[in-house]
């Protein structure tokens, strides 16, 4: 009989720790988790086994496994209901998730930093971009970028939006090219390296510039693995909450008022 990998993954995603870190990054603002799961190495092994495609080239780079949409809520519910806790018990659930596997030789035709929502038209479906490390032997981890000196698409004018969005479509989007680290140019500015430790957690708001801090001579005998969840959350307008929701930009998401 063929067996899931339900039961597999409820026990390898046991959580360990969620004292969390804030990180301020220029405007904004890095959740960091540390130690997050309980048995770090059962989840790499079990992500190891999964079935992995090459990722579409203007999407991201290297390789993926994907769960299926339907499944997502279920699956990647270990992250989201401590992000509920975090949010002060706000409405929390994962709206896509997936592994990733990079490595410095993997192809890509696009890497310059991206948000993780629609530019034009602004459409903001996922509040939350989160990604655990499994990789122990790890380099760099995630860029934060700004453009124009603005890390967040709430920053920008309509005109900088806009010429974001240009740039991004307008970029040579060829498959056969090899990966290599954007070192910035007088538009984007690399403002920070959140580092990626082996079973550490790391949440940005879906609406700030990022991309993977890769050199192109790192994770040549290994790839590097994250698992990478989106959490739509709906807040808990209360008081105690409103710093957060102002950090990850979720005030201005939903046009709250405290």
């Amino acid at each position: 009989m063929i067996e899931t990998i339900d039961h597999l993954w409820q026990d390898s995603t046991q959580v360990n720790n969620v004292d969390y870190k804030l990180i301020s990054v220029g405007t904004q603002t890095a959740l960091v988790i540390e130690d997050f799961l309980k048995y770090p190495d059962k989840l790499k092994n079990l992500t190891e086994s999964l079935p992995y495609y090459n990722s579409h080239p203007t999407w991201r780079p290297g390789k993926t496994s994907g769960f299926p949409s339907s499944h997502c809520p279920k699956f990647g519910a270990f992250i989201s209901k401590e992000v509920s806790k975090i949010f002060g018990d706000s409405d929390v659930e994962c709206y896509d998730l997936y592994v990733n596997c990079f490595n410095g030789q993997m192809n890509c035709s696009y890497n310059l930093p991206h948000v993780d929502c629609s530019i034009v038209p602004l459409s903001i479906q996922t509040h939350l971009a989160v990604n655990l490390c499994l990789t122990q032997d790890m380099f760099g981890g995630t860029g934060l970028w700004s453009y124009k000196n603005k890390m967040s698409l709430f920053e920008m004018s309509l005109q900088e939006i806009n010429e974001l969005y240009h740039i991004m479509n307008s970029f040579n989007r060829n498959n056969n090219i090899a990966w290599s680290k954007f070192e910035g140019d007088s538009n984007f500015k690399l403002e920070e390296v959140i580092p990626m430790q082996y079973n550490t957690l790391i949440a940005y708001s879906t609406t700030v510039l990022h991309s993977p801090h890769i050199e192109t001579d790192w994770f040549n005998t290994h790839d590097r693995l994250t698992i990478a969840a989106f959490m739509q959350i709906y807040p808990n307008v209360v008081k105690e909450n409103k710093k957060l929701l102002d950090d990850f930009n979720l005030s201005q998401i939903f046009n709250l008022t405290f």
